[in-house]
């Protein structure tokens, strides 16, 4: 699943550059999880790092749920 443009531009995500793009949080998952994730980065060689893969994650599941939401409000 691709994340969209749009959703990457109203979380104030640049597309095309890295500097600017904002204030960055940290976030504490469980390391059994955070080793599924180093798995899945090192078997599919998709994801330059684990930011990256988990920035995809989160911004597809917003995505859903936005759109979810609109076909609610509809």
């Amino acid at each position: 699943m691709t994340v969209s443009k749009s959703l990457f531009i109203e979380l104030g995500f640049s597309t095309k550059d890295k500097k600017g793009r904002g204030e960055f949080r940290t976030v504490s998952l469980p390391a059994p999880l955070v080793e599924r994730v180093e798995k899945v980065i090192e078997e599919f060689k998709y994801w330059p790092t684990k930011t990256d893969f988990v920035r995809e994650a989160v911004l597809e599941k917003i995505e859903k749920y936005v759109k979810e939401l609109d076909m609610e409000k509809d």
